[in-house]
């Protein structure tokens, strides 16, 4: 899907304080931030073009619907099975109240977008933290001078990237046993 209609399919709930699910610890909690959700049950997938270092970089864009047939998916949200709509999370956050949302509900970037092949794309990750750092800010310096600023990077904790290669490499001590 082009990126315009990405951005036309968002509904904007306005600047809400959110808590991030993924990162308990990191003093995210009751931040404000600009609210933008995807309603459709099908996760929308887009390539944006932008200006960072003086060359056009394509990133793959994305958000996971908040859409009632992701309640039984993984990770769970109780923000989603307590606001199954995005009118009773409007309301919700219209009387003041804050939500515990997991950041890929919001508009992300997943990487730069390397390719795709029938239904399938291809990205290479990005993350912000370490080494990555100065290119993430020179991104968001470049989300922000196209308004867009509530696109955030796709941070998984790294502590589920740790789990994760734990788990890997156990599956392939298992096999070559």
């Amino acid at each position: 899907m082009e990126f315009s209609e990405f951005k036309k399919r968002l509904v904007h709930l306005g600047v809400h304080k959110v808590e991030s699910i993924d990162w308990p610890l990191s003093g995210q909690s009751g931040k404000e931030r600009d609210v933008y959700l995807y309603p459709k049950p099908k996760v929308p997938m887009t390539i944006l073009s932008l200006e960072v270092l003086g060359q056009a970089l394509p990133f793959f864009v994305t958000a996971r619907p908040y859409h009632k047939k992701e309640i039984p998916s993984n990770p769970h949200s109780t923000a989603l099975l307590n606001n199954p709509s995005i009118k009773d999370l409007k309301r919700h956050l219209d009387s003041g109240q804050e939500i515990r949302l997991h950041d890929h509900f919001h508009p992300h970037i997943r990487g730069l977008f390397a390719g795709a092949k029938g239904n399938n794309f291809f990205w290479y990750p990005l993350r912000f933290t370490s080494y990555w750092y100065e290119f993430g800010e020179k991104v968001q310096k470049a989300l922000e001078g196209k308004k867009l600023q509530f696109i955030k990077f796709c941070n998984i904790p790294w502590v589920i990237v740790v789990i994760y290669r734990i788990i890997i490499r156990t599956i392939v001590y298992i096999i070559i046993l």
